[in-house]
């Protein structure tokens, strides 16, 4: 997966903070954490940390990398960290074949499509 912070900033996109969307977000990498597919940008260092903390609290949905299903982490949610990364499962078995070969799923192998324009 590339990495994103240097191709935002290139074009000049400004995000809002995840922790508190009235504070403009930090685009660099030591603002951001990872979980999952899912990128997430703070305006310091004190959110990223306090989000890191339990990601699953405030994380939302996100997908198993085996399954591919997207989900809400609750508190029982397989959990693993890999590469600088929080991963949450929906099941102990996905878990298991995530931890036999991690680095394999570090960039999912789909992409998105395009929304669907309303008739």
């Amino acid at each position: 997966m590339k990495d994103p912070s240097p191709h935002l900033s290139d074009l000049g996109i400004e995000l809002a903070s995840y922790a508190d969307p009235a504070r403009p977000a930090v685009i660099d990498d030591s603002h951001l954490a990872r979980v999952n597919y899912e990128i997430y940008y703070f305006a310091d260092d004190k959110e990223r940390i306090s989000f890191g903390q339990d990601p699953r609290k405030t994380c939302g949905i996100v997908t198993d990398p085996i399954t591919k299903q997207r989900f809400r982490p609750g508190s029982n949610a397989p959990r693993m960290n890999h590469a600088e990364r929080t991963w949450f499962f929906v099941s102990d078995s996905t878990r298991t074949l995530f931890a036999a070969m991690p680095d394999s799923f570090l960039s999912p192998r789909y992409s998105m499509k395009p929304k669907a324009e309303k008739s």
